[in-house]
């Protein structure tokens, strides 16, 4: 039998997840459907009782529907009615993204609302326990492992704040129940009965059987939800200690993995890719870095790739990193000392500050120079030296990472090189004691050791 659902309820499940519940900012992915009509109605009557310190609605219009604009006009109509403030966003969804029409609408959805919520808001979506037991099995159709089997999270951190899922302990049919009690009107999006879709195929064939012959099957999945999400934490813990205080953007040692089991090797391989926001790989994936990898010869240079990742081994390191068009999102150009130079989506910024030690004459420059990025041959006199040195041999030296060497920034004055990006200085433009200098800066470029 269901959970009867009640606004009351709802108030508790926020007391509990949110500990200044009564000091919060509330927003509601409001899809105008069954679901987040409730939760919205719901917490506009909370929120009148005094609870929290406002409401708001989001809408997404995926435009995929050619109703769509009519569902976000009656969306906003309802918040109207409720005097509940309201906004609506169409974005773009790309099918050709990577894991169907289903995921890229996912990912357009939460970058929509990622870019809207507010810093004080929590956001609120109306994932019910029939949808965490179709999220889990799909999962484990998928052959997901522990952290994909542990199901969508009460809570979990989001954008600038947290997004919490207060319906996930009641079943649709409560929800539909409360809606008719309260006479409240919803919008029926019909691309959810479109059965070539996985998880519509799963809701409409599959659940109505399931549940049939076993009434508690939602309640059951989510306890088992709930296992499995203990034990991913447990895992998490054990990745932590076998990380051996490495910083998450640090690469990781070969030789500390290969002193672990296979198991803990892949283990600490998930947690790493996770906690540096890359997508995870596939098992086959996750086993060609471990066999091909990290067990490659020690002057080799092997990488393995997937949708939206990578890793890189060099001088016994492992790099996990986000790929880029490198070859097309370099900025060269003429910079003045004065501003912030742009080098790109992925490759930073230049700046200077001003310093006395190791400093770069402005004087010598003019007070501007020209970006360049290498083409081979060049060479530079550092400071204290008699003999030009090659720029391969101090990148070599220097231990900077070979797919990176391309893509250091190269300062020229007129056909002179005076700077490669933040770590060297040519000796005939270096600042004498007596006068000005500057120390260059480049910020937030992707790891060069």
């Amino acid at each position: 039998m269901s959970v009867t659902f009640e606004a009351n309820q709802l108030a508790t499940i926020l007391s509990r997840h949110l500990a200044d519940a009564q000091h919060r900012e509330y927003c509601v992915a409001y899809s105008g459907g069954l679901d987040s009509t409730v939760l919205l109605h719901a917490l506009k009557t909370l929120v009148a009782q005094g609870l929290g310190q406002g409401l708001r609605a989001l809408h997404v219009d995926h435009g995929l529907h050619p109703d769509s604009p009519r569902w976000a006009r009656e969306c906003e109509e309802a918040s109207n009615r409720w005097g509940i403030s309201f906004h609506a966003e169409r974005v773009e969804v790309d099918p050709e993204s990577g894991g169907g029409i289903e995921a890229a609408a996912r990912k357009a959805r939460y970058g929509m609302l990622s870019r809207r919520l507010n810093e004080r808001e929590v956001l609120l979506t109306a994932h019910h326990q029939d949808d965490q037991l179709e999220t889990i099995l799909m999962q484990l159709l998928r052959g997901a492992g522990v952290a994909g089997l542990a199901g969508m999270p009460h809570r979990a951190p989001f954008s600038r704040g947290v997004h919490l899922r207060p319906l996930l302990g009641f079943e649709r049919a409560s929800l539909a129940e409360y809606a008719l009690r309260e006479g409240l009107d919803w919008v029926h999006d019909i691309s959810n009965d479109d059965q070539r879709f996985d998880r519509n195929f799963l809701r409409a064939s599959i659940l109505p059987t399931l549940k049939a012959r076993w009434p508690g099957s939602g309640a059951s999945v989510r306890r088992a939800g709930a296992h499995c999400a203990e034990a991913a934490a447990l895992l998490d813990e054990l990745a932590e200690i076998d990380n051996a205080g490495l910083l998450h953007h640090e690469p990781v040692p070969v030789a500390m993995l290969l002193e672990l089991s296979p198991a803990r090797q892949r283990n600490m391989l998930r947690y790493r890719i996770r906690r540096q926001g890359l997508p995870l790989p596939s098992t086959r994936r996750l086993n060609a870095i471990v066999t091909d990898v990290l067990h490659a010869a020690d002057d080799s240079m092997p990488y393995v790739s997937w949708s939206g990742a990578e890793v890189r081994r060099y001088r016994g390191h492992l790099y996990l990193l986000a790929p880029w068009d490198y070859e097309f999102d370099c900025n060269g150009g003429v910079w003045s000392l004065s501003e912030t130079f742009s080098l790109g989506r992925a490759l930073g910024r230049l700046r200077v500050q001003e310093t006395s030690e190791n400093a770069l004459s402005v004087a010598k420059t003019g007070g501007q120079l020209e970006v360049k990025f290498r083409q081979g041959g060049e060479r530079l006199v550092l400071p204290g030296a008699s003999q030009h040195k090659e720029l391969k041999k101090l990148f070599q030296e220097a231990g900077v990472v070979p797919w990176m060497r391309n893509f250091v920034p190269l300062l020229y004055h007129g056909e002179s090189l005076v700077a490669v990006g933040d770590r060297w200085i040519c000796a005939d433009f270096a600042a004498s004691r007596q006068e000005k200098g500057v120390r260059i800066q480049w910020d937030d470029h992707p790891p060069l050791f």
